[in-house]
Formats: structure tokens, C-alpha cells, sequence
């Protein structure tokens, strides 16, 4: 009686492995990213303000629409939109610039525990106006998700 081959298992095994291990972000989905943060780069003015949201597991200051103004790279200040109330201390840490956004979404690519990271883009400047971190099932208290909208340059 001729013994069977285990190596057909061998290959099932290592594309599930391979499958099990894949980055969040699909190939076409991180080159849509590089465009839009080539197309974010190209915009023409340095400082600039943005609003923005969050909904996750955060700080209450970022449940509501903020105004962040951006110099030098850097958040300088936010207003809540919502009270008026201006931002100029250590909870400015809450924010992130767009530039820091980017950074933020290639580095979640990393993580083993999202599932899926979906973004959509302003289509004239190409920052993010939708970002969802998706966990795997069963991950609480993970995931979220950012929107941006009205980028303006600062005078």
C-alpha cells in the first residue's frame, strides 16, 4: 500500500498562515493612500486649519467637531465647535495633524489586531475625511474611527 504525501497539507498550511498574517490595508488600498498623501503634500500651503471627530474609547474633547490649527507641522491650538472653547494646553496631545494621521494609518497597517482599516479621501487635497480602525472579532475596546473636513490654509 503506497503512503500518501503530506506536503499538499504543507501548502494549505502555509497559505492559511499567509492568509491569517494579512496587512489590513490591501496593496491598491496603501497606493491609493501614497497618492493622496503625495496629492495632501503638494497642496501648496504649509499651516493650515482642519476640523475633525473621533469616535472611539477617547478623551470627551474628541467626541465633538474640533477646529485644530496646524503650524510648523505641529497642532497649536483647537476650538471646540460645539462650546467655542479654545485649546491651547496639554490636551492639544488629543489631536493629530493630517501629516501625523498618515503616519498614524501606515503604522496600524502593523498591527495584528485590526482587521481592516478603511479610508476615504477629499478628492481635491487628498487628506483623510473617513478613517475606521476595525478590530478582529472579539477585540474590545479597539477600533474607532476619524473624520476630517474643511481644510483651509492659515493666513
Amino acid at each position: 500500500m503506497a503512503r500518501r504525501s503530506r506536503k499538499p497539507w504543507l501548502g494549505v498550511a502555509v497559505l492559511c498562515g499567509a492568509l491569517a498574517c494579512q496587512s489590513p490595508l490591501s496593496p491598491n488600498e496603501l497606493r491609493r493612500l501614497a497618492v493622496n498623501e503625495g496629492r495632501w503634500a503638494a497642496r501648496g500651503f504649509a499651516d493650515y486649519s482642519i476640523e475633525t471627530l473621533s469616535s472611539c474609547f477617547c478623551p470627551p474633547d474628541l467626541s465633538g467637531w474640533a477646529r485644530i490649527e496646524v503650524i510648523g507641522g505641529q497642532v497649536r491650538r483647537a476650538t471646540l465647535l460645539a462650546t467655542g472653547e479654545v485649546v491651547t494646553d496639554a490636551r492639544l496631545s488629543f489631536w493629530m495633524s493630517v501629516e501625523a494621521l498618515f503616519a498614524s494609518i501606515r503604522e496600524a497597517n502593523r498591527e495584528d489586531y485590526l482587521e481592516d482599516i478603511r479610508v476615504s479621501f477629499d478628492p481635491d487635497l487628498g487628506f483623510p475625511t473617513l478613517v475606521e480602525w476595525i478590530p478582529r472579532k472579539g477585540i474590545l475596546d479597539a477600533g474607532g474611527s476619524r473624520r476630517l473636513r474643511n481644510a483651509q490654509p492659515l493666513p
